[in-house]
C-alpha cells in the first residue's frame, strides 16, 4: 500500500454486494410481473425524487412502492417484494478481505447509497445478505442515514469528519464514475471498480497486496 494508516472505504453495490441490473431482474428474481414498457415510462421520477427521497432517508420503502405503483400501475406489494430482491450475493472473498484489513491495522469504513431497507437486511445475521457491516468496518456510513447522496459533495465532507481522517490519507473504491471522479476531485485515492473481473483482484492490485 502506498499510503501510510490509510482509512479504506468501500462502496456496498458491486464492490462488497453483488445486486439486480435492472428492475426487470429484479421483480423475476421476486417472480412477480413488471411491464418494461410502463417502467421505463416512468423511469425518471422512480430513479430521480423517489429513489432520491428514500436513499436519503425521507420516505420508508412502503411510500416508496405505494408512489411507484401508481406510476406504473402494478401493485405495491409487488413493487416491495422487486425492491426486496435487489441484493443478491456478496461479491466473493470481500468479507474477509476487509477482516483482514482490520486484523492488519487498517482503519476500514463503507460509504454507500442505499435504503433503510436493504441495509437492515446487510445487518440481518439471518439474512442471506448479511455482510455484517457493523462488524467489518470501523464505520459503516449510509446515505439514508446521512441524508445525503454521493456525489454531493456534502457527503464526502461528512465521511472525512466523522472518521477524522484528511483527504490525502483516505482510500476508496466504488463502481460509479461519478462518484470516483468527485472523490478524486477532492483529493481521495479513489479507484473505479469494473465488472470485467473480481472485485477482490482489483481492490488487492490497488492496495498492492
Amino acid at each position: 500500500m502506498t499510503q501510510s494508516n490509510p482509512l479504506i472505504i468501500f462502496d456496498l453495490g458491486r464492490v462488497m454486494v453483488d445486486i439486480c441490473n435492472n428492475w426487470q431482474e429484479a421483480a423475476s428474481r421476486a417472480g412477480v410481473e413488471l411491464d418494461a414498457s410502463d417502467y421505463h415510462k416512468a423511469h425518471d421520477q422512480i430513479n430521480g425524487p423517489l429513489l432520491t427521497a428514500m436513499e436519503t432517508g425521507q420516505i420508508d420503502i412502503d411510500e416508496f412502492s405505494d408512489a411507484v405503483s401508481q406510476l406504473v400501475n402494478k401493485p405495491a406489494a409487488d413493487i416491495k417484494a422487486t425492491f426486496l430482491m435487489w441484493l443478491k450475493d456478496p461479491m466473493p472473498g470481500m468479507i474477509d478481505l476487509v477482516k483482514q484489513l482490520k486484523a492488519d491495522g487498517y482503519k476500514t469504513a463503507c460509504l454507500s447509497n442505499t435504503s433503510h431497507m436493504h441495509w437492515d437486511m446487510m445487518l440481518d445475521p439471518t439474512s442471506e445478505h448479511f455482510l455484517a457491516l457493523d462488524e467489518i468496518f470501523d464505520y459503516p456510513m449510509a446515505s439514508h442515514l446521512i441524508g445525503i447522496m454521493k456525489p454531493d459533495d456534502a457527503i464526502y465532507e461528512h465521511a472525512q469528519k466523522h472518521t477524522g481522517f484528511d483527504a490525502s490519507q483516505i482510500v476508496f473504491f466504488d463502481d460509479n464514475h461519478a462518484n470516483i471522479e468527485k472523490a478524486n476531485s477532492i483529493g481521495w485515492n479513489a479507484t473505479l471498480i469494473t465488472q470485467d473481473k473480481p472485485v477482490i483482484d482489483q481492490v488487492k492490485a490497488a492496495l498492492k497486496m
